[in-house]
This record gives structure tokens, sequence and C-alpha cells, in this order.
């Protein structure tokens, strides 16, 4: 198929305070957390997230000449950098948010529904043009739509977490100029929720975001249908430190 569009603890960050105050050569407060200065989310905070995506992939045979379904089960590690912004009040200016509906991927985007019933929708639009033989052109358009609705928050300057039912719609045409060029056109769309939850811990912020996903997708390659469904769930983690110096 000629598509050239990709597919789309707490108690460690315990632990990891701790640590850090025994080095210092202070001796362990008994409850793990007397001693730590007060806590705020305010202020921007870096450090690696990562977990495992479990995916499990089910694309029905072209009719045909495939006469074969594909069938995947995998489990994916996911490691990256976040750094992220909350504002005095604990809010975060943008959140890490699941954007691959057939592969893991993130994007970090502008949000401000918070509490318990607002909703919004994240919409995005991406258009390449790339040389195909020496006078011809293919021109790819994706025009994406990220949907959250607000499902349960805690909301405090110093605890976030907010539970979100999410939907994903990504519509992608390919066109070209060349004689006989076939057109594309996919439509991958999901339904799911996710979890945000980032608790600030002195010097530290303890982030975590678990997600699932059921999708769908449906491509017409040049007169060739063919669709299929996956199945995703998540669980990123990490601590993160002050990125602006001493607090």
């Amino acid at each position: 198929m000629n598509n050239p569009h990709r597919l789309l603890g707490k108690w460690s960050a315990f632990i990891a305070a701790a640590a850090l105050v025994a080095a210092s050569g202070q001796a362990c407060p008994p409850d793990m957390t007397a001693g730590l200065p007060a806590s705020s989310l305010a202020g921007l905070w870096t450090g690696q997230v990562g977990g495992d995506v479990t995916s499990i992939l089910h694309i029905n045979a072209p009719d045909p000449p495939n006469p074969n379904p594909l069938n995947v089960d995998l489990v994916i590690p996911v490691s990256q950098r976040l750094t992220i912004q909350f504002t005095q009040a604990g809010l975060p200016v943008a959140l890490l948010l699941p954007v691959g509906v057939f592969e893991p991927s993130f994007s970090l985007q502008a949000v401000t529904a918070f509490n318990v019933g607002e909703t919004q929708t994240i919409p995005e639009i991406t258009e390449f043009t790339d040389p195909d033989g020496v006078a011809d052109t293919t021109t790819g358009l994706a025009n994406e739509s990220i949907g959250l609705t607000v499902m349960e928050s805690t909301l405090s300057a110093d605890h976030f977490r907010v539970v979100y039912a999410t939907t994903q719609t990504v519509e992608f045409t390919l066109t070209g100029t060349a004689p006989g060029f076939m057109g594309i056109m996919q439509t991958t769309s999901s339904t799911g929720t996710l979890t945000i939850d980032a608790t600030a811990m002195g010097d530290f912020v303890s982030f975590s975001m678990d997600f699932n996903t059921n999708g769908s997708i449906e491509v017409d390659d040049g007169g060739m249908m063919v669709s299929g469904n996956t199945f995703s769930v998540g669980s990123l983690s990490g601590l993160l430190a002050s990125d602006e110096g001493d607090r």
C-alpha cells in the first residue's frame, strides 16, 4: 500500500526525596515527609517520564490481493523529556496528551478545561508538499481534532488531578499531480479516558499519566479499502525537578 503517512509512584518519589535528605547528612524523617519545604506546584518543572504502552492492533485484509488480516499485540516502552509549568493556583499551562491512535505518540497541548463538566476542543491542521519526480508533487493534508471532557477533578496549589473523557479524529488526504496517481483518504478516530496527576513534594513534582483508547481506521488507497481497529492502554510517570534554580 503506497501510504506514506505514518499511522498514526508516588512511593518512588517519596523514596527519591528521602534519599536526597539522607545524602545531605540529615537524618531521614520517620514519616518520610517531615522537614521538606512547603509544597507548591507553582513554577517550571523538568524531568524524564516513562512507562509502557500496550497496543493491540487488528487490520482487516485488503480485498484482494492479501487474504490474511494483520494482528499485532505489542508492549512498547516509552521515555521522553517533559517540561511543564504550573501557575500559582496549581493549574498547568499545558498538558502532555496521548495523540497517537495507532502508535504511541504524545504532544504538549494548551489545556483550559479543569473543572467537572468543562469541555475543550483542540484543533490542528498540518499540510506538506513534496516533490514527485522532476515536475510533479504530492500534497498531504491532515485535519485533527482532540476533545476533552472533565469527569473528575482535584485542584489545589499542591495537587492537580483531572480525569478526562477523550475523543480524537484525524482525517488525512494525499493527492498528487503525476499522471495516474491514486489518491489516499484515511480517517482514524478514538475514544478513551485520560488521568493526569501531579503532586508537589518540596523541590520535586511527582507526575503521572494513565490512559486508554479504543480506535478505528478507514483507508481508501486508490480504490482499495482497508479498515481496522486498535486498543491501547498506557502509564507514564516520573519525578520532575525545578527548572528555575533555587526555589
